[in-house]
Order: structure tokens, then C-alpha cells, then sequence
């Protein structure tokens, strides 16, 4: 946010409706009183006020139209609050039900909330839990006993990060195949999770074999660096990552940079 104007005196309701009008500018390049006071229920007094306290935020690029009887953006406009998360405002218009835009459904994966709370206070309070699991491998549900430490999301499905004392060593569960819980109690002191602990570093590329062109865009599109992305993940994660991003996949534009053991190699240009 710009520093010419001082917004730390103001309550978290009036900061909100700046915010909002800057938005509204940013994305619809017009606005009116009316629609402030759509949006909170505030009088035409004080969406007068608020639009006066944006126009000092603002500076320049803000116009009043007469004819619109509306402010509009000017080319020299630049959000006051900075550039918004595209993403995110894209994802909320989507829900919205915003005619230009169209997302691709989710295929959704159903969670029992009784499960994904137990879990998640098993982690919290350090117990360990004796789970009915449906394992992706075996015909019949088992009984197995595991000691959550937290619970994940790969951006597809959601799993707990779990001390498996069948095979004495960290793995990941997943909470849609947890049938039942059927008791618990205290897990005590767990090994170390190296895997997820310990710091590791994925290095992108533009993939091989890509045109001068293509790669000049997957750099672009990926704001990378020296022609690099670097991204912190547990190591735990690394499966999933190459999964949702794609880099196992013969059309990635994507590649990897580390030696078969997983661990971060070269992070020059090329």
C-alpha cells in the first residue's frame, strides 16, 4: 500500500470500505456511491466521507464522470492498497457467479467432519489413534493403531501425517479412508519426521526441448528468476508436488532440477 497517506487511525469497518472501493476500481474501473451502500448498509453521508478518504489515498488516476454519475479509473490509475491477488478475486467472481468467467469443477472428495476433527485434536493433543483404514491396497478395512502430527492438503485431497506403529515409520493416511475411530490414548514421545522437518528446496526449470519462445513464456508465466523457480517444501510433499504440478507428465513445461536421491543439485542458468 501506498505510505502518502496515513490509514492506521481508521477503524476496521471504514479501512474495509476503502479497500472495497479500491477493488471495485481495480476490477470494474468504475464505481458510485450506490454501490457502497449496497454492499455495507452506510448512508449516503458517509459513502460520501469514505469515497472523500479513498480520493486522498488515491491521488490521481480517479475521475468523477458526470455522465456515469460514477468515479472511473484514468490510465494513470494505480490501486492504492497495491495489486490484489488475481487468483483469489478470480476464484471468489467464479463463486459469485460472474458471467465472464467459467472454472473447471472440482471432483470432490467428501470428508466425515467427526473424523477430520478427531484427527486434527490427536494431533494436537499428541494421542494416538486405533483407526478402522480402507488402504487403497488391501480388499477389507484393518485396525491399525497411528499417531497423527498434522493433517494436509496436496491441493486435491486431504491426509494425516501419521506415526504408523504396524510399520514403525512415518506415513501419510488418508482421511476419506478413515471408516471409524475406535479408541485412544496418550502416543508419547515419536521419532523425528526427517522427511518432514528437515528444509528442501525444489528448483523449476522450463522443461527440455521447449522453444526460445516457450521458454520465454513458462519464465514469464511462473515469474522465475535466472530463469529458476525455488520453491520451499517438506520433503514429505515432493511426491505430491510432482503430481499436482505436473512434472511427472511427458507434455510438462516444467522440469525438475535434482539428482535421483532428491536432493537440490545445480541452481545455475542454463
Amino acid at each position: 500500500m501506498r505510505k502518502n497517506h496515513s490509514t492506521s487511525s481508521l477503524r476496521h469497518g471504514a479501512l474495509e470500505r476503502l479497500r472495497f472501493i479500491d477493488a471495485r476500481l481495480f476490477w470494474e474501473a468504475r464505481i458510485n456511491r450506490a454501490d457502497l451502500i449496497e454492499m455495507f448498509s452506510v448512508s449516503p453521508a458517509q459513502a460520501a466521507l469514505d469515497f472523500k478518504e479513498y480520493l486522498k489515498l488515491a491521488r490521481r488516476g480517479v475521475v468523477y464522470d458526470t455522465k456515469l454519475k460514477a468515479y472511473v479509473t484514468a490510465p494513470s490509475f494505480k490501486p492504492a492498497f497495491g495489486p490484489p491477488d488475481a487468483g483469489k478475486v478470480l476464484d471468489d467472481l467464479a463463486a459469485t457467479g460472474d458471467s465472464w468467467i467459467a472454472v473447471l469443477p472440482r471432483l470432490e472428495r467428501p470428508l466425515d467432519p467427526h473424523i477430520a476433527a478427531r484427527v486434527r485434536l490427536a494431533a494436537r493433543n499428541r494421542e494416538r489413534l486405533r483407526v478402522e483404514y480402507q488402504s487403497f491396497t488391501t480388499p477389507e478395512p484393518r485396525q491399525r493403531w497411528i499417531a497423527p502430527s498434522r493433517l494436509v492438503s496436496d491441493g486435491e485431497r486431504w491426509h494425516a501425517r501419521c506415526w504408523c506403529y504396524e510399520h514403525n515409520e512415518w506415513r501419510d493416511f488418508v482421511l476419506a479412508r478413515i471408516a471409524a475411530i475406535h479408541e485412544s490414548e496418550a502416543a508419547g514421545a515419536l521419532p523425528r519426521d526427517n522427511y518432514w522437518e528437515d528444509a528442501y528446496r525444489v528448483v523449476l526449470r522450463p522443461a527440455e526441448g521447449l522453444s526460445k519462445g516457450q521458454r520465454a513464456t513458462v519464465i514469464r508465466e511462473y515469474a522465475m528468476k535466472a530463469g529458476r523457480l525455488v520453491v520451499a517444501i517438506p520433503r514429505a510433499m515432493r511426491v505430491y508436488a510432482i503430481r499436482r504440478w505436473g512434472l511427472d507428465r511427458s507434455t510438462t513445461r516444467l522440469a525438475i532440477i535434482e539428482d535421483h536421491a532428491g536432493e537440490p543439485i545445480d541452481d545455475r542458468g542454463p
